[in-house]
């Protein structure tokens, strides 16, 4: 209902001619409940759906009538929806983006997130947005499982995010530069920065190497407490490695 379709009428004559009679002929509908025809100047032929059902075109001239049989079909409605995926893992600190898929009754589906209403079972764990553009779009913030619901009308789906601990996404070495003079020492620091923004220290459990030790190297103090000592002129960068453990 309230699709529209043109139609067109071509006439046939004694003489073997044919002629475009769109605009001559007066058009009207076996059922104007069901579809309405137009004989307005520029849109005559013109249908417009009204409700489900059939009927018949007519287009008359002359006392000839033609016809041709309409049928609307039911607009199509929403008649379920899901969230996908159904199921995700996110570490904290980092977001994905969930998608909300409305099925209809013919068949099809659509996103519709920008049009649902979402929200999280575990704010703490796990926040969902609502801001327009980034609707659905999950931040992971504590380890934990979550259920996220996208509710459009009468219609519910849910969601489940699994938020596994923070990851390394980034190792920093502080201070960047150094110059020593010949003998001397200073501390270095290196530091893991967390996909949940946070840091940890981790100069300790790092593998230091420097490329040229003869110019300067790194020791440890206490296990923990990372130094580069300089032992002549020149120029080394000291590298912090993380070893993962297989």
């Amino acid at each position: 209902p309230g699709a529209k379709q043109s139609f067109g009428v071509t006439g046939s004559f004694a003489d073997g001619t044919t002629s475009d009679l769109t605009q001559s002929a007066v058009w009207s509908s076996s059922d104007s409940s069901v579809v309405s025809l137009s004989n307005a100047a520029g849109s005559k032929g013109e249908a417009t759906a009204l409700k489900a059902g059939q009927a018949q075109v007519r287009a008359s001239f002359g006392g000839v009538t033609g016809s041709a049989q309409l049928t609307v079909i039911p607009a199509a409605t929403v008649d379920g929806l899901a969230i996908a995926p159904a199921a995700v893992t996110i570490e904290a600190g980092r977001t994905v983006a969930l998608k909300a898929m409305a099925h209809s009754t013919d068949g099809t589906l659509k996103d519709v997130s920008e049009q649902c209403t979402w929200s999280s079972s575990a704010v703490s764990l796990a926040t969902v947005s609502n801001s327009a553009g980034i609707k659905g779009q999950v931040k992971g913030l504590a380890n934990g499982a979550v259920t996220i619901t996208a509710v459009l009308g009468i219609f519910t789906a849910t969601g489940a995010v699994t938020v596994s601990p923070p990851v390394v996404v980034a190792l920093n070495v502080d201070p960047a530069t150094l110059r020593l003079p010949i003998g001397l020492y200073e501390y270095v620091d290196a530091t893991t920065a967390m996909s949940d923004g946070s840091s940890q220290s981790v100069s300790g459990t790092v593998l230091w190497t420097s490329t040229n030790p003869a110019v300067a190297d790194v020791q440890l103090y206490q296990g923990k407490y990372a130094y580069v000592v300089a032992a002549t002129a020149g120029t080394t960068s000291i590298k912090a490695s993380l070893v993962v453990l297989r």
